[in-house]
């Protein structure tokens, strides 16, 4: 056995050296750390394009749905919301306004030769003004924004020369708030916000009767002081609204007419009626409109022209 061990002395030694150096390789494979998780390749699904996000996952509570401003109920194209007003005294004499906004006053105007020539009057500071009306020759009042844009009562019996704080009268009156043209103060103290979709205009024929204009041509009428409104009908594309004791009048541009449309209807009306008569000014902006009604006597403002006519619109 000694003489065996001593003539293989060599193959052993071999032996163990590959026998200690399969316990080193595998003692360092059992301790090599496992590669991590990014090395491998990038999933594409795991992009960063926003549309796979998990923000764009819904969430548990419903979604904001959009404002019944966002649309018209019927679909139609919105007309823009008129920037002006005007208010017919006889057949020589009248007042326009432009509205302002909370930070801008409007500028009032008078005419004594049927809006041939206007002249500015002692500025009433009221921004945005929501009504002006002509009462006589020489009186009208005008209802706007004031300090803090609250609503302000002025009247002036002196052609505009000089205005009267009168805020007790704003109970009675009908006007569009100005820090939200889109809500009406009825006379009598009520507020209401008929039009679905922005509200363009609003004329007040007396305490109970009014109408309302929305920018998708909506036209809804009041009996009760604003108590309910009931559509009556569209007038497509108009942005002004006039009124007197007894009919309304509703202008704005459309196909057909190269110049301004007025539509006139009844203020006992249960349907508008196409009554359409085309006023003769170069086509203006639908915010650069306004229209005004006094007997059959009919004054529309568009863009730099006064355009009147005595008969109801049939000439101008």
């Amino acid at each position: 056995m000694k003489n065996w061990a001593k003539d293989n002395v060599g193959p052993i030694i071999a032996i163990a050296a590959l026998l200690l150096l399969n316990v080193v390789l595998i003692a360092l494979l059992l301790g090599r750390p496992a590669a991590p998780v990014s090395a491998g390749p990038a999933d594409p699904s795991s992009s960063s394009d926003p549309s796979d996000s998990a923000s764009a996952e819904p969430s548990d509570s419903p979604s904001p749905q959009p404002s019944a401003a966002a649309e018209p109920s019927d679909g139609a194209t919105p007309t823009a919301r008129t920037k002006r007003l005007i208010s017919v005294a006889s057949d020589s004499q009248g007042w326009r306004a432009t509205i302002g906004d909370c930070d801008t006053p409007g500028r009032v105007e008078v005419t004594e030769d049927g809006g041939q020539s206007w002249t500015r009057t002692t500025s009433p500071e009221l921004g945005p003004v929501t009504r002006i009306k002509a009462l006589d020759g020489n009186t009208l009042f005008a209802i706007g924004g004031m300090t803090d844009c609250k609503a302000e009562f002025l009247i002036s019996y002196s052609n505009g020369a000089e205005w009267e704080g009168r805020n007790a009268n704003l109970r009675g009156s009908w006007y569009l708030t100005p820090r939200d043209r889109t809500q009406v103060h009825a006379a009598g103290g009520d507020r209401s916000r008929p039009c679905k979709d922005q509200l363009n205009d609003l004329a007040a024929s007396d305490d109970q009767h009014a109408a309302v204009l929305c920018s998708n041509g909506s036209v809804l009428t009041t009996a009760d002081s604003g108590k309910s409104w009931n559509t009556i009908g569209t007038v497509a594309g108009a942005s002004a609204l006039g009124a007197d004791g007894s009919s309304y009048v509703a202008a704005g541009v459309t196909d057909g007419c190269n110049g301004v449309t007025v539509t006139t209807f009844d203020a006992e009306a249960e349907k508008v009626k196409d009554t359409r008569r085309c006023a003769p000014v170069p086509a203006p902006s639908p915010a650069d409109i306004a229209v005004a009604k006094r007997g059959s006597s009919i004054w529309v403002w568009a863009g730099p022209d006064v355009a009147v006519s005595r008969d109801s619109g049939k000439t101008w």
